[in-house]
């Protein structure tokens, strides 16, 4: 009598760890991830996650978007940006220098009477302005800087050196897999296939035990789009049927 295989695809995991672009000097550890809707109306809706990373020797009083210290400091957007998100407590307003010379937009945000982010912490800041994703996401038109280059201090009066670096785009997680082939192989192995968008590598998981927590299921494989590009996704597992009935499997990402 043939043994019953018992295998499911029982979910999909999407998280961002392990995606952020850090950076450390001075004291300071931190990464800023930006994201975007389109407003429909000729502008865009901006969010900035900036993280203040555990190995942080430095709290953050004052985040400066888009912006150098250069001479008279240069700013560096191309549109006059609406500051639409701030951590209370803070307060934040657009900077144009053109007073001396040809010079673009930036945003001070500052700690007035909020709390200060700590060590181990993330705050978030958002904006409306007509500059596209395209144009955050290249140097600006007046300086030969990226965009989005910007600098945190210890307090809003600027009392210590600072530290420099980019706010990056985050990276979109992909949508839930639709499923469309669970079948058995044959010789004990077993085949899934599902769609997404193309380009990203998945995590299979796998255990006998569907009440387990994740962290402690097995790393069965892992399954990129083929042919690249395509967004369809295949994975077989060829012990599907040695000496773990039942099985489930897990598909995460990243």
């Amino acid at each position: 009598m043939k043994k019953a295989i018992t295998l499911a695809l029982v979910s999909m995991f999407l998280s961002s760890a392990g995606l952020m672009n850090l950076v450390c000097a001075q004291g300071y550890a931190v990464d800023a991830k930006i994201s975007n809707q389109d407003a429909g109306n000729g502008t865009y809706n901006y969010t900035i996650t900036l993280n203040n990373e555990n190995s942080s020797g430095q709290s953050i009083g004052m985040f400066w978007f888009a912006w150098v210290p250069d001479y008279y400091g240069y700013d560096l957007l191309a549109s006059n940006p609406t500051v639409t998100q701030m951590p209370y407590g803070w307060y934040a307003y657009s900077v144009n220098n053109s007073y001396y010379y040809p010079d673009g937009y930036s945003i001070e945000f500052y700690n007035y009477y909020g709390s200060d982010l700590t060590p181990g912490n993330s705050f978030t800041f958002g904006f409306n302005s007509a500059d596209s994703p395209d144009t955050l996401n290249q140097n600006s038109s007046y300086y030969s800087i990226p965009t989005m280059t910007s600098f945190v201090y210890n307090d809003y009066t600027m009392s210590d050196a600072g530290f420099e670096f980019v706010v990056t785009p985050a990276v979109a997680p992909p949508p839930p897999p639709a499923l469309k082939g669970l079948v058995s192989a044959g010789n004990g192995s077993f085949r899934f296939s599902f769609t997404n968008a193309p380009g990203y590598t998945f995590t299979v998981l796998g255990t006998t035990n569907l009440f387990l927590a994740v962290t402690n299921w097995t790393v069965v494989g892992l399954v990129t789009d083929m042919p690249p590009g395509s967004g369809s996704y295949q994975f077989t597992d060829a012990g599907a049927g040695t000496n773990r009935l039942p099985w489930f499997y897990r598909v995460s990402w990243p």
